[in-house]
């Protein structure tokens, strides 16, 4: 595997939350909270069919419905 390979899972530029959410206690509220917290400072996409936005993101309904590829979901 070459290091632009291993680039793509530890430096990500793109991640899509799949599943993201607000609920309280959810594995996807937790996941957006902790990179925006953490300070992930490159691009988040959730992705979740029933809200608009995630978090004050912009969400889509589908992983299809991504305009750009994403580095890990």
């Amino acid at each position: 595997m070459s290091q632009y390979n291993l680039e793509r899972i530890f430096k990500p530029r793109q991640v899509a939350v799949v599943g993201a959410s607000e609920k309280p206690g959810s594995i996807g509220s937790a996941l957006m909270k902790n990179l925006i917290e953490g300070g992930f400072s490159e691009t988040l996409l959730p992705v979740n069919p029933k809200h608009e936005t995630v978090h004050g993101i912009a969400a889509v309904g589908s992983v299809s419905d991504l305009e750009t590829g994403v580095d890990p979901a």
